[in-house]
C-alpha cells in the first residue's frame, strides 16, 4: 500500500468573482482593507483547486499570510488556531476536522472586533458597529437555541459576523458562522430576526447536510425556509394567528395551484428541475423553495408537529456531514414514519414535481 502527496502550484486572479475586495476608504474606519470570499455554486474553483461540487466534502489544513496590521482572519467561521510572526506579516494557521463542501470555504480578512454575545456565541463587527450589533442581535442566542431544539446539535462554538455596509447581502453558507450586512441594522427587529433565522437554518440545511448536485438544491432551500419560519413562529407565536399562512405563502400557493391547473409547470420550475443549459449563476431561479416548503408544511400537518420535529432531528442526524439527493430523502422519510413511527402506510411521490 502506497501513499502519494500531490503538490499543486497555483495563483488566484484578483478579479476572481469569488473575491470581494474593499479598499480602506470603503470600510467604516477607513484605515484597513477588507476581504471576504463568496464561493457560491462553482466560484470556489476560482480560489483554490477543488472538485467544486456540493457532493464532495473534505477536511483541510492551511495557512493565510496577512500584513500585521490586520487583526482578524476567519476561515469557515472559525478564528485562527495558531499565530506565527513572519517579519512584517502574520501567518494564521487553520484546520478543519469536519468534512465540508467547497462553497463553505469562507475566508474573511480585515479589522474586526469580537465580543461574546452569550456562552459559546461570539459577534464579529467593525468597531463602528460593534455596540449597535450587540443590541440588535441580542436575540441571536434565542434563535440558535430554537434551531438546535428543532434540528439537533451543530457546533459548540458559534459566531455571527457583521460585514461592512459596502458588502452586499450575500448568501454564503458556513457551518459555524453566519454573515449579515451592517445595513440590516437599519431594519426593524422582526426583519432582523427573520433574516438571521434564515441564515441559521441554512447552516443545518445547506451546511450540515448538502445536496449531491444543484438539481436537488430544493433540499437545502426548502428545508431552510421551513426551519426558519418555525423559528419565527416560536419566537412570535403570541402575535401570530394560528393556522394562518403568511401573505407570501398564500401568494405562492395560489400561483402554484394555477400553474398546475393550467399544466404550465415548466421542467425547469419543478421541485427537481432539469438544469441542462442552465448557468450556475441562474440555478436559484429554477429552484422554487416555496414549493418544497409547502410540501414539508403538508407533511408536518399530515404527520403531526411533534412527530415531524422528531423526524427533522433524525434527518439531520442520519445525513450529518453527507451529501444526498431527493431519492435519499424519500427513502429516509418513508423508513422513519413506517418503521419508527409505526404508520401503516406512507407514500410520497414527487413525480409530478
Amino acid at each position: 500500500l502506497y501513499s502519494c502527496i500531490i503538490q499543486i502550484m497555483y495563483e488566484t486572479r484578483k478579479d476572481s468573482p469569488a473575491l470581494y475586495w474593499l479598499r480602506s476608504d470603503q470600510t467604516s474606519d477607513g484605515s484597513h482593507p477588507f476581504l471576504i470570499t463568496n464561493n457560491k455554486f462553482t466560484y470556489a474553483r476560482g480560489i483554490f483547486p477543488c472538485q467544486d461540487s456540493p457532493s464532495i466534502r473534505f477536511t483541510f489544513a492551511g495557512e493565510i499570510s496577512v500584513p500585521n496590521n490586520l487583526s482578524s482572519v476567519i476561515i469557515c467561521g472559525r478564528t485562527h488556531k495558531r499565530l506565527i510572526k513572519d517579519g512584517s506579516r502574520y501567518k494564521f494557521a487553520f484546520y478543519e476536522t469536519f468534512p465540508m463542501p467547497a462553497y463553505a470555504m469562507i475566508i474573511v480578512v480585515g479589522s474586526l472586533e469580537i465580543v461574546e454575545l452569550h456562552h459559546n456565541v461570539n459577534l464579529w463587527a467593525e468597531k463602528k458597529y460593534i455596540e449597535q450589533s450587540k443590541t440588535y442581535f441580542a436575540k441571536f442566542h434565542h434563535i440558535f437555541t430554537i434551531a438546535k431544539e428543532l434540528c439537533g446539535p451543530l457546533y459548540k462554538q458559534y459566531n455571527i459576523c457583521v460585514l461592512p455596509p459596502n458588502i452586499p447581502e450575500i448568501e454564503v453558507s458556513c457551518l459555524s458562522m453566519i454573515f449579515v450586512s451592517s445595513t440590516l441594522l437599519n431594519e426593524d427587529s422582526f426583519l432582523i430576526c427573520s433574516t438571521v433565522a434564515q441564515k441559521v437554518a441554512q447552516n443545518w440545511a445547506g451546511g450540515l447536510v448538502t445536496c449531491t448536485n444543484f438539481q436537488h438544491l430544493w433540499l437545502s432551500k426548502s428545508f431552510s425556509t421551513f426551519i426558519s419560519r418555525r423559528i419565527i413562529h416560536r419566537m412570535y407565536k403570541q402575535n401570530l394567528i394560528p393556522n394562518e399562512m403568511s401573505f407570501l405563502e398564500r401568494i405562492t400557493a395560489y400561483s402554484l395551484i394555477n400553474k398546475i391547473n393550467l399544466h404550465d409547470l415548466d421542467s425547469e420550475q419543478k421541485l427537481v428541475p432539469n438544469l441542462r443549459s442552465i448557468l450556475p449563476k441562474d440555478i436559484t431561479k429554477c429552484v422554487i423553495d416555496e414549493l418544497g416548503y409547502i410540501l414539508l408544511n403538508y407533511l408536518e400537518y399530515f404527520l403531526g408537529p411533534v412527530n415531524f420535529e422528531l423526524y427533522l432531528q433524525s434527518y439531520f442526524s442520519n445525513f450529518r456531514f453527507k451529501s444526498i439527493n431527493t431519492n435519499d430523502w424519500l427513502i429516509h422519510l418513508s423508513y422513519y414514519f413506517v418503521k419508527i413511527c409505526k404508520i401503516i402506510s406512507f407514500h410520497v411521490s414527487i413525480l409530478e414535481f
